[in-house]
Order: C-alpha cells, then sequence, then structure tokens
C-alpha cells in the first residue's frame, strides 16, 4: 500500500505554466470566478457572494493539503505568477492506489491548450510520484471541451452517473473517465 505525502509542497513547471501551491493572493482571482456562474456552468459549484469565501477556499484547500486528503495546484503563468486556475488529485485512496482529477480554468485562458499541458503533468506526478494506478475523471455529460480534453489524455468511458444532491438542486448527468496504469 503506498502512503500520500504533500510535504514540501510539489511544485511543477512547463515553458507556460507554474503548478504551485495556493496562495493568499490568489483570493480575488477565485473569487472573481466563482462569483459568476456562468464562469462554471457545468461544473456544480457554489457561487461565491463574498470575497472572504475564496480566502476560506484557499485555507481549507491547503489545509487539506496539508493532512495528505487531497493536493491541488493553482495553475499560473510561469512569467507573472497569475493564477489562471486550479487542477487537483482528490477522493484518494491508497488501499486501490487511486485519485480523481479536478480541474478548472478561468475563461480568458480557455482554448490555449494550458490545461492539456497542466493535467499532462498532474498525471505524471500521480503516477510517477504517488503509485497511482487509476485516475478517474467525472465531468458533465454536456461539457463537450472537457470530454474532449479527457479523451486526448488517453482517458477512456467508464461509466455514465447522475448527481442528484447538487447546489442548485437540479440532478446532473455526468460521465466518469479513467485511466489505467500498469
Amino acid at each position: 500500500m503506498v502512503t500520500f505525502q504533500f510535504s514540501p509542497f510539489p511544485t511543477l513547471e512547463t515553458d507556460r505554466i507554474l503548478l504551485r501551491k495556493l496562495e493568499s493572493k490568489d483570493a480575488l482571482s477565485i473569487f472573481e470566478y466563482q462569483s459568476n456562474k456562468e464562469n462554471f456552468p457545468y461544473v456544480d459549484m457554489q457561487v461565491y457572494t463574498e470575497k472572504e469565501e475564496a480566502q476560506s477556499y484557499i485555507k481549507k484547500m491547503n489545509a487539506g493539503v496539508e493532512s495528505n486528503k487531497w493536493i491541488i495546484w493553482a495553475i499560473a503563468d510561469v512569467h507573472s505568477d497569475q493564477i489562471l486556475g486550479t487542477a487537483s488529485i482528490w477522493n484518494l485512496s491508497e488501499e486501490q492506489r487511486k485519485g480523481e482529477l479536478g480541474y478548472g480554468l478561468f475563461p480568458s485562458y480557455r482554448g490555449k491548450g494550458l490545461m492539456s499541458e497542466a493535467l499532462t503533468k498532474v498525471v505524471e506526478y500521480g503516477v510517477n510520484t504517488m503509485g497511482l494506478k487509476t485516475i478517474e475523471a467525472y465531468t458533465n455529460s454536456k461539457n463537450k471541451d472537457s470530454i474532449a480534453l479527457l479523451k486526448n489524455g488517453y482517458f477512456i468511458k467508464k461509466a455514465n452517473s447522475r448527481e442528484a444532491n447538487t447546489y442548485s438542486g437540479e440532478p446532473m448527468d455526468m460521465v466518469i473517465y479513467q485511466r489505467i496504469f500498469e
């Protein structure tokens, strides 16, 4: 059985992006993203009404990293360090050597290949450093861009699922993709 350990925090880098720890300076950008439901039409997340909610989110995410419950990175511009979105591996199972991808990119940075770049690094970290054998991703069945991203990342459709307990109260049809590593 593997044991997950995220200290010291694993910073990852490509030519264009830095995958780093969430910081308090990211709060305003996170608030601006999450205070407008149009920014994430296919994702069931709370809509923020107060800037303090973004700061609380950062603290909660970092506390989860420190207690080895999950790993979440800010996706930042490698030159300016401006946050562009987030990527995570969560719902971890040490026994099954399995984790679930979570990801989101702020609207003005979509369609540039940045998330594909980020998820390549995140999946490499999950397999090579964490020792994961299975990585799953749940996405809304209507989110064609997310489905294409996963397919391009060699994820295979595993199943359909219906989420009943949502913030909106409306059920959400999801598709589960997975990638298995030997």
